[in-house]
């Protein structure tokens, strides 16, 4: 006789291995949270301080007085009007006159485009240079030299009027010194 022994097998469940979380390293989420903070930080320290340097401020006046020129200078061609800056180098300051219109002599019917330097009205919000940034010259494409008063540069209509070269430097107000100077030179042709 055969005897079989019935014997129940049992299957155990199988355990998954748990993933074990490393406590080395850091998560892509701590590690982006982080790279924001650092250039939310940048982005705003890093303006105030280059902004406090004195090579920064000479740079921004003179990209400011370059394109101060420019647009005026792009204005008196498009309008078809002759236009002017103005450098105060005693008070580092510089403006555009706007010019008007006043009939011509003898015919009354026609107008025509001045530039009146001594009309407070016909001029646009002085802009004053940065501090400790001051003028050191305006030269005209003549060759004269201004170091001190008003310089007046002229625009013409067709373009060709009104090159000239700014010359500005840093100057300390502590020790009087001034650093090397920066100049802008406009050439109305180009």
């Amino acid at each position: 006789m055969i005897r079989v022994n019935e014997t129940r097998m049992t299957v155990k469940p199988s355990h998954r291995p748990t993933r074990r979380r490393s406590t080395r390293g850091f998560t892509l989420m701590e590690l982006t949270v982080v790279m924001i903070i650092l250039g939310l930080t940048f982005a705003v320290v890093l303006p105030i301080a280059t902004n406090a340097t004195p090579g920064y401020r000479l740079k921004s006046a003179v990209r400011t007085i370059g394109s101060f020129a420019e647009s005026s200078h792009a204005e008196a061609v498009s309008s078809s009007r002759p236009f002017a800056v103005v450098y105060d180098l005693d008070n580092r300051e510089f403006w555009t006159i706007v010019p008007k219109q006043v009939p011509v002599e003898g015919n009354p019917d026609q107008m025509r485009w001045v530039l009146d330097e001594q009309d407070e009205e016909q001029r646009t919000p002085p802009q004053e240079l940065p501090r400790d940034i001051v003028f050191q010259s305006v030269q005209s494409a003549a060759g004269e030299e201004f170091r001190s008063g008003q310089r007046i540069i002229r625009f013409d209509t067709i373009g060709n009027e009104g090159s000239h070269i700014v010359t500005v430097a840093f100057q300390d107000p502590d020790e009087g010194t001034t650093s090397q100077p920066w100049s802008v030179k406009y050439n109305a042709m180009t």
